[in-house]
């Protein structure tokens, strides 16, 4: 049992690079891991990478700059993970 196990975290940016490894980081660690970037095919492909590796993520493209993103981001977020 990880340190974050049953912790939902949202990660913006880690579709790729530090944003990616920090996210893997804390599926590894047992969170349920909301990925967000602005570039949707990055967010799926950080997500399938973790889910395959059994870890629970929610791919969503946002922009947190547009208020509107951001709180369709925290809208999925708690609509999937219950919390």
């Amino acid at each position: 049992m990880g340190e974050f196990q049953d912790k939902v975290v949202i990660i913006t940016g880690s579709g790729r690079g530090i944003g990616k490894a920090a996210a893997i980081k804390f599926a590894k660690e047992g969170a349920k891991t909301v990925i967000v970037d602005i570039i949707q095919e990055n967010a799926v492909k950080t997500a399938n990478e973790i889910n395959k590796s059994g870890g629970v993520a929610l791919p969503i493209t946002a922009d947190i700059s547009v208020e509107i993103d951001v709180m369709r981001m925290i809208e999925k977020s708690l609509n999937n993970f219950k919390k």
